[in-house]
């Protein structure tokens, strides 16, 4: 039966108003999401964080649920209060404005919506900088900053803090009191980041080790975003995906920029450090020296703990191998705990005979309690920029490999490479493990001139050399230049 004029009327009156919302209310209706982006817009958690790829998504769906939360006062049940006061956060005042004049503007309600009592607003400048969104609903967004400080954040009670892009740990204290005080029950905390920063607090939060009371953590990898909360195909595509991936530098670079995996990518001690070439499955030498270091802490909930490398050295001084690592989080330990645990390592490998075992010397007492347990401990190299450019040079030519024993200790080995910033507070660094294994090798005297050779291990411990021989033409050998000359005229 054909459709009546009324009935075609009353369609297209629907049709027209449907484009109507969709024309004016675009943080609602513009866009389809992707699956995560529809569960981060409804999850009530208390503390919410998204640890993304770049450019899918992650600020665009911030924005449009903080738009929707100031202006929807059906959502405004969960607050303890009305809300008055909402935040969004930005590095620099700077880059607020340039969201504001590209993704913000993008979605605010606009038209005859942008007068509405439910949905109007009005923007206020400081100066060229834009300041806040009144609006109509008796909301005020405010735009800060991380460079302004922590004391422009104090004296508010904010319903929403959104932050986009890594916020400095200094402030995070301040942010979280601001959402967790009882007198403003109901308030949540967004964070949207691609993790490049290093920030432990992050990475604690990203890999479950800090545990925050009702949180959500997401993280989204460009593969997430291969198809719509509908079902149907996205802009991107796996070609699309590897295409990218091919354009990047390093395999840290792809862990951070397609699947928004904590790693540091600026200010890195060790810089030359690549976990999927220098991280290998364990299996037995036999014929190289060994070498231990050993970094003393006491442990404990709040000190730094312990931390215990034993490396091979082959007998040419051109590769080393890490064979054993212990760093005892969370124990408190006594210097005989951690000679006890040195020893266990030791002989774990049966070793008989270490060719150097160093300890940080400003932990006395295991020194003292070594020597009388006629041990043979010497003081380690503890000049920080050596042990990095050391560590820097040996990775960077594939001399030394970190094996895994399938304990799990290496993997915290490699966080640390992965996070210690070059000028970071020696009393905060996580670095207890990377101080043990330079400890190690700092006293070492590696041969730089003849560094690529076939099958490291397979030399012949009769065909070992001192550090100013020439070694046998058995081997394939680059031209280092500089690097090279620089390290043999640091050993002599």
């Amino acid at each position: 039966m054909a459709e009546s004029v009324q009935d075609l009327k009353k369609k297209r009156d629907k049709l027209k108003a449907i484009q109507k919302l969709k024309d004016g209310l675009p943080h609602l209706y513009s866009f389809d999401m992707y699956p995560w982006q529809e569960e981060f817009w409804v999850c009530p958690a208390t503390f919410q964080f998204i640890f993304k790829a770049n450019q899918i998504g992650g600020s665009s769906v911030m924005i449009k649920r903080i738009i929707h939360y100031a202006t929807e006062q059906k959502l405004w049940g969960r607050f303890k209060r009305r809300p008055t006061q909402m935040m969004y956060l930005y590095p620099v005042k700077k880059s607020a404005t340039r969201e504001w004049q590209g993704k913000w503007s993008e979605f605010m309600p606009r038209g005859e919506f942008k007068d509405d009592d439910e949905y109007g607003w009005k923007e206020n400048w400081d100066g060229p900088y834009i300041d806040n969104i009144e609006f109509k609903s008796g909301v005020t967004l405010y735009f800060k900053t991380y460079a302004s400080g922590a004391e422009t954040l104090q004296a508010s009670t904010p319903a929403i803090i959104a932050c986009d892009e890594e916020l400095p740990f200094d402030l995070w204290p301040e942010l979280q009191m601001r959402i967790a005080s009882p007198a403003n029950a109901g308030a949540m905390y967004w964070q949207g980041c691609t993790p490049t920063l290093g920030q432990d607090y992050l990475a604690r939060i990203q890999d479950g080790r800090t545990k925050l009371p009702d949180s959500w953590v997401k993280t989204v990898s460009m593969y997430d975003c291969l198809k719509l909360a509908s079902g149907k195909p996205s802009i991107w595509s796996i070609e699309k995906i590897r295409q990218i991936e091919q354009t990047l530098p390093n395999e840290k670079e792809i862990e951070v920029r397609v699947h928004g995996r904590f790693k540091k990518l600026e200010g890195l001690a060790i810089t030359q450090f690549d976990s999927k070439r220098h991280i290998k499955p364990y299996h037995m030498i036999k014929g190289w020296d060994w070498y231990a270091g050993i970094d003393y802490g006491a442990g404990g909930t709040h000190g730094h703990p312990s931390a215990i490398s034993i490396v091979a050295v082959s007998p040419d001084y051109t590769a080393a191998r890490l064979m054993k690592f212990w760093r005892g989080d969370g124990e408190s330990t006594t210097p005989d705990d951690v000679i006890l645990k040195f020893l266990e390592m030791k002989q774990s490998l049966g070793i008989i005979d270490m060719a150097g075992i160093y300890y940080d010397h400003s932990a006395a007492a295991i020194g003292i309690t070594a020597t009388r347990q006629g041990l043979g401990f010497e003081k380690a190299d503890k000049n920080r920029e050596l042990g990095y450019g050391l560590l820097n040079s040996l990775f960077k030519n594939d001399m030394l490999i970190l094996f895994d024993d399938g304990t799990g200790q290496v993997d915290k080995l490699a966080t640390e490479m992965d996070s210690l910033g070059v000028n970071e507070d020696k009393k905060r660094a996580k670095d207890d493990g990377i101080d043990s294994i330079r400890y190690a090798i700092s006293s070492i005297p590696f041969n730089f001139e003849n560094i690529k050779v076939s099958d490291p291990e397979k030399i012949s411990p009769t065909k070992r050399v001192g550090r100013h021989e020439v070694v046998e033409n058995e081997y394939d050998m680059d031209e280092l230049g500089d690097e090279i000359d620089e390290w043999n005229e640091y050993y002599g």
